[in-house]
């Protein structure tokens, strides 16, 4: 949402995707209109503290040392700023989803509003799941990280692993930017998944049916 051109190249790709909007980009309302409209599922990209701290997650973010209040007031002002979210992901967050304070904080808020959360699993001390299996709240693990190398080469060899887990396991969740070599190698894979025996689904889609409830349950939009 915050590059508006790769942005529209993105939501112009065949879905339904999810797209998971940085919840300080502008014209918000714009963009997931126009992503809603193109039959794409809608998240929202919450920055969240990393371990690195010469790295900037960008206004607003979840931070360990802040107060409950403070960080209570940023996971609703994030909500608010995406219409239509099915959930959040996190957007870096390595140092913020190993607190279980922090995480706990968000999984109330999560569990209030049925919406779900998306583990871009960027720690592999993630409490996550932990916390929202005790809050009750849907959650499902990144499988494949598509473009942390951006070549195109390397983004359509991480697609065949993504295929590889998808059939082994029942389905698989990958993450990507809207990078030009990300874009590039969807629009080449996008048309042909059909032809080699999968569905592409949205994250609601695949949450529900991982943890056996019906997809209804999971709101469509954040209040």
């Amino acid at each position: 949402g915050v590059d508006k051109l790769s942005t529209k190249h993105a939501i112009e790709l065949a879905g339904p995707l999810t797209i998971s909007f940085l919840t300080y980009a502008t014209k918000l309302n714009e963009q997931v209109k126009e992503a809603r409209s193109a039959g794409h599922e809608i998240m929202a990209h919450v920055p969240m503290e990393p371990f690195n701290k010469t790295l900037n997650p960008g206004p607003n973010f979840l931070r360990v040392d802040d107060p409950d209040e403070e960080i209570r007031k940023n996971i609703k002002l994030a909500l608010t700023k995406v219409p239509e979210s099915v959930g959040i992901n996190n957007h870096m967050g390595s140092r913020f989803t190993s607190n279980i304070r922090g995480v706990s904080l968000i999984m109330e808020e999560l569990s209030l509003r049925g919406l779900l959360f998306l583990d871009s699993r960027t720690s592999e001390k993630t409490v996550i799941p932990k916390l929202a299996r005790k809050y009750h709240v849907p959650y499902v693990t990144r499988n494949v990280f598509l473009d942390h190398e951006p070549s195109l080469e390397f983004i359509l060899a991480q697609l065949e692993v993504l295929e590889k887990l998808a059939k082994k396991q029942g389905y698989a969740v990958a993450i990507g930017h809207p990078r030009a070599t990300t874009i590039s190698a969807l629009s080449q894979w996008l048309p042909v998944i059909a032809e080699k025996g999968l569905n592409l689904v949205p994250i609601s889609v695949i949450m529900a049916k991982r943890i056996g409830i019906p997809r209804n349950l999971i709101k469509l939009s954040a209040k």
